[in-house]
């Protein structure tokens, strides 16, 4: 009978690699796995793919597509050193408030 393989990698990481997703919620596993790696952690991309899967915590598939969509929908009014249309700003996951 095959089952489900045990994972010990997988469980050491997984709660912190939720708390490094709730600390970045716009960021992918990817660059979650480099930030721990930075941060003298072991882990692989897949390790913390899997670990934030079992949370819950993985963002949609094309969250940055939309997040640049929605930028873009932004009128901004200037370039560099102007402040954004009045009443218009992001949240810290780049969602419009």
């Amino acid at each position: 009978m095959k089952g489900p393989w045990p994972a010990p990698k997988v469980d050491r990481y997984e709660a912190l690699s939720a708390k490094y997703a709730q600390d970045w919620p716009a960021w992918g596993h990817r660059k979650i796995a480099a930030l721990m790696r930075a941060d003298g952690h072991a882990v692989s991309d897949s390790t913390v793919e899997r670990a934030l899967r079992r949370r819950g915590l993985l963002l949609p598939v094309g969250f940055r597509a939309d997040r640049r969509a929605w930028a873009k929908a932004i009128d901004w009014p200037c370039r560099i050193g102007c402040e954004p249309t009045a009443g218009v700003s992001l949240d810290q996951r780049g969602l419009l408030t």
